[in-house]
């Protein structure tokens, strides 16, 4: 669980370090995107 989380911390630390702004503002979408569904992931996880 915690290492989930720390994964997703990762992955979005790396997303800020991208210098190109046309691929900084996809990989901004899909990370919001994937960060939404991943958080409801852990939500529903964490209640079971």
């Amino acid at each position: 669980m915690l290492s989930a989380i720390k994964f997703f911390i990762a992955i979005s630390s790396n997303l800020v370090n991208i210098p190109d702004s046309k691929y900084k503002s996809v990989a901004f979408k899909v990370h919001k995107n994937f960060m939404f569904s991943a958080f409801s992931l852990l939500a529903i996880l964490s209640k079971n």
